[in-house]
């Protein structure tokens, strides 16, 4: 039966190819199986006016004034593949993504089965949600004459937070969201050091926007694809600052400082430095003195209200429940050090 299944959507695929252009359906859908949660129109029009084999492919017999792809052309194919392909809500944004699960896999098998397509398309979407071709920067390319040429491919600005008149800040949650998990799966540790898990303002802004948690999954996703010590000094970090960062995210500054010692990592250095520059306003201590990472000291748990009476572990050691005497249970992850579960009302 799923071979069945895989063969009638493979059929799909190859009409689909066939009537709108093998290379253009191929890349199309490459960039939506690999993002994250989907992609929205504007998304996929941008990745597509910055993908030079996709326009070469279009633009054969002319040239555009403007080195962009026809919005048409993505919109025939998602009214082709209707039924298959949904819209639904995703970091704020309506967002393309395939219906069913045996889609994603058929795709994946298709159009993203090698390594070096894996790396290409979650690259692309990386410089994409790092706006390497915004704000003006004109992108190179060869065109059929042999010509290098530069072409602005006007693209979005990705910042952190858009302007707003408003007093709530309006958060970038497609950048937040999209970026880090694409770094990862193309390799590119030091960007992914650099511009996201060792950065300010990233950590600052994933803490008001999404949730400690959101953030720290982000970690845990990376080391296990990325053994770098760099990411396991920050992810330590944060877990014995849980306490302070479910209150007040803002005490991210001092908890950085306060527990992270220079060393001779650059990365970390940088971190640090940016902490010390930052313009938001915060308490900063001027010396290492809260609790290091490394230590016997792993997790901080803080989901009761008043103390901890009693504990009590699994059998296999990866659960631990606390109750207190605010009546409360709960149940952790010892590994991650996450709360699973919390039980109300218990001995009352």
């Amino acid at each position: 039966m799923i071979l069945r299944v895989s063969g009638a959507v493979n059929a799909l695929f190859e009409r689909v190819e066939m009537q709108h252009g093998r290379l253009l359906v191929q890349h199309i859908l490459a960039y939506i199986t690999a993002s994250k949660s989907g992609l929205t129109a504007t998304e996929i029009e941008d990745l597509l006016s910055c993908d030079d084999e996709v326009l070469e492919d279009v633009y054969q017999y002319w040239t555009p004034p403007i080195r962009r792809i026809p919005p048409l052309l993505g919109v025939r194919i998602r009214n082709d593949l209707a039924g298959y392909l949904i819209d639904r809500g995703a970091d704020g944004a309506s967002v393309t993504t395939w219906y069913h699960r045996q889609f994603i896999e058929a795709a994946r098998d298709r159009y993203l089965s090698t390594e070096e397509e894996r790396i290409r398309t979650h690259r692309a979407l990386s410089d994409y949600f790092l706006g390497v071709w915004a704000n003006g920067r004109k992108k190179p390319y060869n065109n059929n004459k042999g010509e290098n040429l530069q072409a602005d491919r006007f693209v979005a600005n990705q910042p952190w937070t858009f302007d707003s008149n408003k007093k709530l800040k309006n958060f970038n949650y497609r950048k937040i969201s999209e970026l880090p998990y694409n770094l990862v799966l193309c390799n590119e540790t030091d960007t992914l050091k650099r511009e996201v898990l060792c950065n300010f303002s990233f950590l600052l802004t994933c803490l008001e926007a999404f949730s400690l948690r959101d953030l720290m999954d982000d970690f845990d996703f990376a080391l296990q694809k990325i053994g770098d010590t760099d990411i396991q000094l920050v992810k330590e970090t944060l877990q014995l600052s849980t306490f302070a960062l479910l209150h007040h995210p803002a005490q991210l500054s001092s908890q950085l400082l306060g527990r992270i010692q220079a060393t001779e990592s650059e990365c970390i250095n940088s971190l640090l430095q940016q902490v010390q520059n930052s313009r938001r306003p915060a308490l900063l201590p001027s010396t290492v003195c809260l609790t290091s990472p490394g230590g016997p000291l792993i997790h901080s748990m803080s989901g009761h209200q008043l103390p901890i009476t009693a504990l009590s572990s699994s059998a296999d050691g990866k659960l631990l429940a606390s109750a207190s005497v605010d009546s409360t249970c709960s149940v952790w992850d010892v590994n991650s050090g996450r709360l699973v579960r919390t039980f109300e009302g218990i001995g009352k």
